[in-house]
């Protein structure tokens, strides 16, 4: 993607260049998903037994890394720019931020704050560098609500499949629900370009 991201900014073709991280961001999230429902039962099946402790913070973890994505995703006009004096400085804020929170809540909370931590010093990358490309190298710079808007769906979905574990229906029933909850979201992300997947898809 990065000759087409190359050749949209240098056209000043804004519109594809959204419509591409728009599609690009909504398949990260369909990975992240699926990693956030089944990455449980994967390490159940995988990981050695004394690990399976940890399973739990799998999703958290997974869902920081959405926004390492995203920060590679409006980063990468810094480097358009060739500002790329200011990656390392964004990278040492939230490197510096990371380990100051570690300090703070992991020895209240054990290794569990570690992941949240990093689920904020990401957070904290991310809008970094959107906040750059957008008020200092003063570059196009994908709009926020088109990134929010499938992330909302995401935690929501999320929040109602926490709420259906809850119940303490068997394993096999959970999974047939989130093998469903997660088609259900594919569609909803991917739908608006279906149109023109099955279009390529016909002319290949």
């Amino acid at each position: 993607w990065t000759p087409e991201y190359f050749e949209d900014m240098d056209n000043e073709n804004y519109e594809k260049l959204d419509r591409d991280i728009d599609r690009i961001f909504r398949l990260i999230l369909i990975g992240a998903l699926l990693l956030m429902l089944f990455g449980r039962e994967l390490g159940l099946l995988l990981a050695d037994s004394k690990y399976h402790v940890a399973l739990g913070v799998v999703p958290i973890v997974v869902f920081g890394y959405i926004f390492e994505a995203l920060w590679q995703l409006w980063g990468r006009n810094i480097g358009y720019a060739r500002k790329t004096i200011w990656a390392p400085i964004i990278s040492f804020i939230a490197g510096s931020a990371n380990i100051a929170l570690n300090a703070i809540f992991i020895p209240l909370y054990g290794y569990v704050a570690g992941a949240y931590t990093t689920v904020a010093s990401y957070m904290l990358m991310a809008f970094m560098g959107w906040a750059v490309s957008r008020y200092i190298v003063h570059l196009h710079t994908t709009p926020m609500s088109i990134i929010l808007k499938p992330l909302v769906l995401l935690v929501i979905f999320n929040i109602f499949v926490l709420a259906i574990a809850s119940i303490g229906w068997g394993i096999w029933i959970m999974i047939g629900i989130k093998t469903l909850l997660f088609c259900l979201f594919c569609v909803t992300m991917m739908g608006r370009y279906l149109p023109s997947i099955l279009k390529i898809a016909v002319v290949n």
